[in-house]
């Protein structure tokens, strides 16, 4: 297995509390917080994102579409990946230059709590993680209650979308017949012909 596939596979394995960006002495990159661990990862925040939807089969650009559907905006999108990745993005630091990545990404079943910051600008909250890591934010509290609303709401609808999809695979052929509107249209007569045919060959 590639390595970067490895990597991959022990963040979800750990359990992925969130992911930052980085610019520092060593580097642009990415930090991965898990329940275990801290990585600095050198590859970019969003070719993160990409390669997690990458790993569960997920084409990131239609998730991006279905989600700016369903919260009916354009930008910082929440992303479910999995029933237990909802990544919510996170404004956490400023650009110091530009075209510099400001927006984290908050596992939403990883939040345990948010705080108020007063006195420790720019940051005007702090988003408490189960084991007690705590990310800092430049949102305020309001606004990442609304980002976990606009997460929970886009789970929903994963999961949903997930057990519809489930119900229908896991169909026999007779029970999709049944399924099918009671009408004698010709597209149900090609269903009902492949079927048999399909069940002809299955019986040599």
């Amino acid at each position: 297995m590639p390595r970067k596939e490895e990597r991959i596979q022990q963040y979800l394995e750990e359990t992925i509390q969130a992911l930052l960006p980085v610019y520092d002495g060593d580097g642009s990159g990415s930090l991965v917080y898990t329940r275990k661990n801290r990585f600095r990862d050198s590859r970019s925040l969003p070719w993160l994102v990409n390669r997690l939807a990458h790993y569960f089969s997920l084409d990131l650009a239609v998730l991006r579409k279905r989600s700016a559907s369903l919260l009916n905006q354009k930008h910082h999108l929440s992303i479910p990946l999995s029933p237990d990745l909802i990544l919510l993005p996170v404004k956490v630091r400023q650009a110091a230059l530009q075209g510099e990545t400001t927006i984290a990404y908050i596992s939403l079943t990883e939040i345990e709590n948010l705080q108020e910051i007063k006195d420790n600008p720019p940051y005007k909250s702090a988003i408490l993680l189960h084991g007690g890591r705590v990310i800092k934010s430049l949102h305020g509290v309001s606004s990442l209650r609304e980002r976990i609303r606009q997460g929970e709401l886009v789970g929903e609808d994963f999961r949903s979308r997930r057990k519809s999809t489930a119900a229908v695979t896991g169909l026999d052929s007779s029970e999709l017949l049944s399924a099918l509107p009671g009408c004698t249209c010709f597209l149900k007569d090609l269903f009902t012909a492949v079927v048999s045919l399909a069940a002809k060959a299955g019986s040599f």
